[in-house]
């Protein structure tokens, strides 16, 4: 609802709508397909595809906890990972993994628990936000920028290191039988 109007207006906006729904202290329910309104303005969430409900939740939980690749995607940008080698070795064949960008940490090859060719790097301001190629597979790393290696460049080689709770199982596609 808020798509039309410019970035510091829409975030004013939001906070506004938020807090006149919290200070009624009446439920509304926000329609939406921007994440950054849900985000702006929610508590809760629930993620409808095709008709059909996938999930249910806080935000956070529905953020960090996808249960689906959909769901995962929807909120925010996910790495999806499959069964076998890297980072998806303790996966069982039939799982997929996600795992966020800002859950990722770009290290010393030493450091790192896989190793990469760093094919991009893009400062954001507030973030940097790296591509790491492993085995053929493109990982997105999103850092602050005073954790950033300041000797990782385009074409060097980096570790690439989480936390193992970081790596969640989901479902892949929708996560609806049949589709």
């Amino acid at each position: 609802p808020f798509g039309n109007l410019d970035v510091e207006l829409r975030s004013r906006l939001r906070e506004g709508v938020r807090s006149l729904v919290k200070g009624t202290n009446v439920p509304a329910l926000l329609i939406t397909h921007d994440r950054d309104d849900a985000f702006g303005v929610a508590d809760s969430v629930a993620v409808i595809q095709e008709g059909r409900l996938l999930q249910v939740g806080t935000l956070r939980e529905v953020y960090e906890k996808p249960r689906t690749e959909f769901v995962a995607r929807v909120l925010g940008e996910a790495n999806i990972i499959t069964p076998g080698e890297g980072i998806g070795r303790s996966l069982r064949p039939a799982e997929m993994g996600m795992i966020r960008p800002e859950h990722l940490e770009i290290v010393p090859v030493a450091q790192g628990r896989l190793s990469g060719t760093v094919t991009e790097i893009r400062f954001n301001g507030a973030t940097v936000r790296c591509r790491v190629t492993i085995d053929n597979h493109v990982l997105m790393v999103t850092a602050n920028p005073g954790s950033f290696p300041p000797d990782a460049d385009i074409d060097s080689e980096v570790g690439v290191t989480w936390r193992p709770e970081d790596l969640r199982t989901i479902v892949g596609g929708d996560g609806v039988e049949g589709s």
